[in-house]
């Protein structure tokens, strides 16, 4: 994954707000970039897409990935009948890997950690996820849900960029291409 080179700084784990915090920033990775902001750009995405097609739903149900905890950053529970820790069901990373579903090992190569890596395993075991399709019943713009999609791809490595998000058919209709420029260094 020589990818990983490439994310110069290393950045705090705890940034954001954590119902549009990036998985890799959720799994306390330490190198990240702007593939974190174009997750979090997904999550608002999608509320705007489930508060414009279903306008009478209460703010919390418009919400992808409403967590209570994460961990490891947020403490765990304990059970009552032992005092074994458990990780809720309610916990942001298994909200999104209820979303995303079992990952495979390719989509997993962003992880330094091998803990991690089992910890994932474990919470979305069996797992197969959930459609865009199934969440927005009443989006029937499939080039929008495309574009979420790519957005919401839990490997940061292969989710999209800003750039490619705007290559997306969904802004042909109001792209003035001609107009738009490049900045030759990086911002």
């Amino acid at each position: 994954m020589d990818q990983r080179c490439s994310k110069k700084r290393s950045m705090s784990n705890h940034v954001g707000s954590r119902w549009y915090r990036a998985p890799e920033i959720s799994l306390v990775e330490r190198q990240y970039d702007q593939a974190s902001d174009m997750w979090s750009i997904g999550c608002i995405l999608f509320e705007m897409i489930k508060v414009s097609t279903e306008p009478d739903l209460v703010r919390k149900d418009t919400i992808l990935f409403p967590g209570e905890s994460c961990f490891p950053i947020s403490p765990i529970q304990k059970t009552r009948e032992e005092d074994e820790d458990v990780i809720g069901k309610k916990d942001q990373m298994r909200l999104i890997m209820d979303y995303v579903g079992q990952p495979s090992e390719e989509e997993l190569l962003f992880l330094t950690d091998h803990k991690v890596k089992g910890y994932i395993n474990n919470i979305s075991m069996g797992n197969d996820g959930q459609s865009l399709m199934k969440l927005l019943p009443k989006c029937g713009d499939e080039q929008l849900l495309a574009l979420l999609d790519h957005l919401l791809t839990l490997n940061p490595y292969e989710r999209w960029s800003a750039a490619e998000a705007l290559k997306s058919p969904i802004f042909d209709e109001i792209r003035n291409k001609n107009a738009e420029k490049s900045s030759k260094q990086k911002i």
